[in-house]
Parts: C-alpha cells; structure tokens; sequence
C-alpha cells in the first residue's frame, strides 16, 4: 500500500508541473493582454506599429520578405527590413491581415511571446532546479522591470519579443551540454540552433550581447567534470563545450543569413553604416548610487532618463547568492555560473566598465545603451532565484506548501513592478500620420538618425518634407509621357514616349537594389538631385520601361548560407527520423521558395485617363474595392512635364443622383511634397483617402478628380481637350 501511495504521489508531481505551466501561460496571456489596454503611447511604439501594418500591407500584395517600404520617408521609401530584423512583425501582421485590428493584432501577439517566454523560462530552469522554485524563477523573468519597461515606456516592441529567446539558449545549452555520443543530432542540438536563429531575426542587438555572453562563460562552463569528455584535461573539456555549444550556434547563423548578411556588407549604404561617434554610451552608466531602486514599488523612469535602475530585490538576490555558495551543495556550480553571468552582466552596466566599453568602441557602442544588459539580466536572476529556493524547498520540493510560496513570490514580484506609466496611445497609425510626425519632429522614418536613410540623399533629413532650403536652378520644359501598364508593391511598368533623349526620375529614393530595364535592356540608374532618387536616362521615341527590386550580390549569398544551414537542419531531422518534423521544415522551405519566386506578387494594371493640366499630366488611376465606412483609396499617376504652380488636386464620388457624395482636396503631391520638389521628368503616385459614409449601399460609383490653384477652389483647371473641369477616373466598387 505505502508502495503504491508513493506511487501514486509520483504521478501527481508531474501533473502539477503541467498545471503550474499551464496556469502560466494562461495568465500571463490575458495579463499582458489587459495590461495593454489601452494601448500605451511611446517613443518607439508607434514606429513599430506602422512597421506591421506596411508589412501586413506586403503581404496582402503577395510579397513574402519586403525589404523596402514604399510609403514610408513621405513615399521616396526606405529599406527598412534590409536592416532591421523583422521576425517580431510577422505575428501581429498575419493577425492583422486575418481581420483583428493593428493594435489588437499586436497586444495579441505580444501577450503570446510574453507568455511563451514564460513557459520557456520555466523548462530551462525546471533542467536545474525543482518545478515550485523553477516557476518563481520564470515569474521573476516576466515581472522583470525592464521588459514591462521595454513596453510601455520605450516602446521597443522587438526588444521585448527577444526575451522569448534567451530561456530556449538556456534549455538547449544544458541539454546539449548533458547529450551522449551523437550530441549533434539531439532534440536539444536543433532547439538551440533554431533559437539563435530566432534570436539574430528578432533583435540583432539582443544576439550580440548573447553571444558574447556565451564567450565570456565558456571558459567557466568546461571547468565542470561532468562535461564530456569527463576525465579528459581541462584544454580538452573546453574545445568539447565549445563545439557544443558553438556549432548549433554557428548553424543559427547560417539559418539568419538572408538576412543578417546583407545588413553587415550593405550597412554603408544607408546612415547606420556612417561613420559617426560611437560614445554616446558614455551617458547612460549606472553609478553605484542610481544602480537600484530602494522604493517598495519600481518607479520607471521616463523613456529620455539615462538610465535604468535595477528592482529592489536585485543586490540583495546577489548577495544571497554568493553566501549560499558556501552552503548550498547539489546545485553549487549551477549557482556560481549564473551568479558570474549576473554579476558580469550587472557590471556591464555601470560606470566602472566605461573603459572595456571604450576598448571595444565598434562593436559594443553599437548597443547605444548599457542597461541593454538587463535584457539578459532578468534570466539570471530568475536562475539565481530558481536555484535558491530549490536549496530552501530541497525537504518537500513539490509540496503544497513550495506550490504555494512559489506562486505568492510571482504575486509580489507582479504587485512590485505593475505600477506602469498608462499614457494612452491618440494618434492615427496609417502612412500620412507617419509622415506627419516626421515632419513635425524633423525626422524620417519615424527614426531621428536617419539610420534607414540611404547615403545618397544630401538634403538634410529634416527638409525631407519640405521645401528645399536650396531652390534647384530652373529646368527645362520635359516633352514626356509615361502611362503605367503595371504597377505591383516593388515593381512597376511604364510605357513611355519621350519627344527628345532626357532623364526620368521616379519617386523613390536611389537604392543599388533597384534594376531598370529600357525596352528589355538593363539601364544603369543613378540618384539624382539633392533628394537622391532613381534616375535614368530615356533617349527619344517610345520606350516600355520595367523597374523593380532585385536581390543584391550580398542577398543571393545570404540566401545560399540559409539554404545550406536549411539542409543541414534537414539532414539532421533525417537522423532522428523525426517525420514531423522534416514535414513542417520541408513546408517552411516551400514557403521561402514560393516567396523568392515572386509568383505570389500582385501587379494591377491601372486604368488610363490621359489628362494634361499643363504642368503635370493625370496619366491613369487605380480604384481598389472598399467597404462602407471605410476611405477609398484613389491612387493617381502623374508625370511632371514642369515645376507646377501651388496647386490643389481634388477627388469626388457622386452617388446615385449624380451629386457629389464624398470628396477629398489635398496639395498635388500631397502637403509633404511641395511644388519645388516636382521636378521635370518626375514620374510620381499620389493616394488620396476619401471618407465614405458609413451606410452607403454596396454598388458601383463614378470618381472623378481635377486641379485648382491653391486658394481658388471655384476656378478649377480643365485639361487639353476636356469640355468641363473634372476628369472621370473609372468606378468604384462598394463591396459589403
């Protein structure tokens, strides 16, 4: 009977070990999901909102990996996710495309990571301490100050989905570390490899300080004898855990390469490649005096404050930890590596480490500021913690009682630190807002650096929007005409006819990715004027002109590394005979492959109007369908023969009676681009978003649009040819 007890008391253990993760993920879910209502408004929150919806916008056009965004930098673009990781923004925008809102998409997706992370936290650490004190361990990762500071202070919504990372290294590592003989082809192997993939793709910044953590602990790892091989020297335990440790990781790499790559070699072609003063570090240490916070609940800082200081319990968690070293026997050395990592990662912080900060200038002042380390901090201490209570709960590790203290820890740590800034977030998310915010804060891209912003732009980043502090010297007249046969996201084709040879300008910024064909003949472009955009020389006659995004030289080799570690993967799914998993990473490919081969890629051809104002030419017009209540997106065309006056382009859809039902005037080129800026030559779009009234029928209604100089709407132009004022542009289509 007393066999059969304990019997039956071993199989509840583990059952409510799957409880207590269960129940973690589920609350942390709904409580990040409240927490985040209503949305917070931060610096860098709402950069990375228009971030997700230009990528749900991508995707709904068919395009897998848009390394360009069209709308945004007032519509020349910007070649954002060819540097910036883009991992973070697919959840929320395949969210969005399913039908939640921008917002709801990303609180949803967020409270998914940030209970994932738990979970996460709560296995790596159940691999070195008891399942009570490793789930005090993962509340204390998730109640962390600096990542609910990563949210609703800063706004860094990538920074904040990394931290699902750094607990699968954990579990991976120690399970690779534990693996016999073909350690290669072990679960644990292929989970620490995707997870520094996962890690690289997410937040680069997040990956460098990991991996350099991983240096700085190797060493310290391969003093233990129960790393293989176990009776060999010390010289021989350390290749054998870097091998361990750093092929997977050397497989991550692979894996990111399509996009890591790029972003290195091409950094220089953009300002995050510039060369400029590395040192701005210096102003965010910690001093001993502002390390912590002694206050019973965290005060965050601002998001301008220099630093970050650590939660109240931090030292003193330190300091236990290197007192129970003495006495805490079966889980010393556990404790002594993560009190290493956290001390290290402490330090780093601080102003005593200004002067390796200052050796390693290029590479760590690439990090901006030194409390970053907290990213990694949080999972140290959630170790150092884990492992502490598992020496106190060592009598009755799973008892009602551990269960119970474990979960009022997680109590007090979330009452600790929820005292949240709640700013709510007012302003609107779509492109023109973006461009809004730039123009009033001097900015573009919704960054102040102008990191994104290709060196071939001379004019400073916040006359963009403006008018030129420069006026260019007169032009001559362009004898032009360039109707649109096809336009997609990245692509377009014009069909052209020029009276005399002359330089074509598009609107976008001049970027090497771009390729132009002249009758199927590639076109060298180059930037023109102080604005940098695409240019090309179109000799006289008529012409059928192709402009698209092609791949660099850099992007086909990352592509090729990240096939080569694909198959790798592959291969070692074959070992295991994993069938499921080769089935998923074989779909996962076909997906990438379907996505490189650009067959998914729309392109609507737009329907002509041919409508010569003079100055500027209305060449064509796209219409897509729109629901009641919506805006209808009225895209037109426009070649600019002359620098135009100051003039006003207006759009009307007439309702069924012939009267105007909705309309929308706005500046020809909209109020971001002034007539300076309209060159000879230019050939550019202009979307104008007419509101439409919410209990409108579902049918088909004429648009119409003209021009008026600014200031004298009851004298409107006419075009060559045209009896009345208004152009009629085709139909649109209300769709319920």
């Amino acid at each position: 009977m007393q066999a059969m007890a304990a019997h039956a008391a071993g199989g509840r253990r583990p059952a409510r070990g799957r409880w207590a993760m269960g129940l973690l993920l589920v609350s942390a879910t709904l409580w990040l999901w409240l927490q985040t209502a209503p949305w917070p408004d931060t610096p860098d929150g709402s950069i990375h909102l228009q971030r997700t919806r230009a990528l749900a916008e991508a995707l709904r056009q068919g395009v897998f990996y848009p390394r360009w965004f069209p709308d945004f930098a007032f519509g020349y673009g910007h070649p954002i996710l060819h540097y910036y990781a883009p991992a973070s923004y697919y959840p929320p925008a395949l969210l969005h495309l399913l039908g939640l809102g921008l917002v709801s998409a990303t609180r949803v997706a967020l409270a998914l990571v940030y209970a994932l992370s738990g979970a996460a936290a709560y296995l790596a650490l159940r691999r070195v301490a008891s399942p009570p004190a490793a789930l005090a361990g993962a509340l204390l990762t998730l109640a962390f100050p600096y990542r609910l500071y990563d949210l609703n202070v800063r706004g860094a919504l990538p920074e904040f989905a990394a931290f699902l990372w750094p607990p699968l290294l954990l579990y991976g590592a120690v399970g690779v570390l534990a693996a016999p003989g073909r350690w290669w082809t072990s679960r644990s192997a292929l989970l620490l490899a995707l997870a520094w993939a996962g890690l690289a793709l997410t937040h680069n910044l997040t990956a460098l300080m990991a991996a350099l953590l991983l240096l700085a602990t190797l060493p310290l790892v391969a003093l233990r004898r129960g790393v293989p091989p176990y009776r060999h020297s010390y010289t021989k335990r350390l290749l054998s855990t870097a091998a361990r440790l750093g092929l997977p990781a050397l497989l991550g790499v692979l894996l990111s390469a399509f996009y890591t790559l790029p972003a290195l070699l091409e950094a220089g072609w953009v300002g995050i490649g510039a060369d400029r003063a590395t040192g701005g570090y210096a102003a965010h240490f910690a001093t001993w005096s502002n390390l912590a916070q002694a206050a019973p609940r965290y005060r965050y800082p601002s998001a301008a404050g220099p630093t970050v200081p650590l939660p109240l319990y931090a030292l003193p968690l330190l300091a236990w930890s290197g007192v129970a070293l003495v006495w805490l026997g079966r889980r010393r050395f556990a404790l002594a590596l993560a009190l290493f990592a956290a001390l290290l990662l402490v330090w780093l912080t601080t102003q005593s480490s200004a002067p390796l900060w200052d050796l390693a200038a290029p590479l760590l002042g690439k990090l901006q500021f030194p409390w970053r380390w907290q990213t990694l901090l949080a999972l140290a201490l959630g170790a150092l913690a884990a492992l502490l209570l598992d020496g106190v709960f060592a009598a009755r590790p799973q008892s009602a009682a551990a269960w119970f203290g474990a979960a009022a820890i997680g109590v007090l740590l979330f009452v600790y630190a929820a005292a949240l800034p709640a700013t709510p977030l007012t302003g609107g998310l779509q492109a023109r807002d973006l461009w809004a915010f730039d123009a009033t804060h001097g900015q573009i891209g919704g960054t102040w650096t102008g990191e994104f912003l290709p060196r071939w732009v001379a004019a400073p980043r916040w006359t963009l929007g403006r008018a030129s502090e420069t006026p260019p010297a007169p032009q001559p007249p362009a004898a032009l005409t360039a109707l649109p046969v096809a336009v997609g996201y990245l692509n377009a084709t014009y069909s052209l006819h020029a009276a005399a040879p002359l330089t074509v300008t598009l609107d976008r910024f001049y970027f090497p990715a771009w390729q132009v064909q002249v009758d199927g003949v590639s076109q060298p472009p180059q930037p023109a004027g102080e604005l940098g955009l695409l240019a090309v020389l179109l000799p006289a006659g008529d012409h059928l002109m192709t402009v698209r995004w092609r791949a660099t030289r850099a992007v086909w080799l990352g592509r090729g590394l990240s096939a080569l570690g694909w198959l790798l993967i592959l291969s070692l799914l074959y070992q295991r005979r994993a069938r499921f998993g080769m089935a998923v990473w074989l779909a996962l490919g076909l997906v990438a492959l379907l996505g490189l081969s650009g067959l998914t890629a729309r392109s609507a051809t737009p329907a002509p109007v041919v409508a010569d104002f003079g100055d500027v030419r209305l060449e064509a017009a796209e219409i897509p369908p729109v629901y009641p209540g919506g805006a209808a997106q009225v895209r037109l065309f426009w070649t600019a023969t002359a620098t135009p006056a100051d003039l006003v382009v207006y759009v009307h859809i007439l309702g069924p009676d012939g009267a105007v039902m909705a309309q929308w005037d706005e500046p020809l080129g909209t109020a971001y681009r002034p007539p300076a800026r309209i060159l000879p030559g230019l050939l550019f779009s202009q979307t104008v978003d007419v509101p439409l009234p919410a209990e409108l029928s579902a049918g088909r209604y004429p648009v119409l649009a003209g021009l008026y100089p600014a200031g004298a709407a009851d004298a409107p132009l006419t075009a060559a040819g045209q009896a009345t004022p208004r152009v009629a542009l085709g139909m649109l289509e209300v769709i319920r």
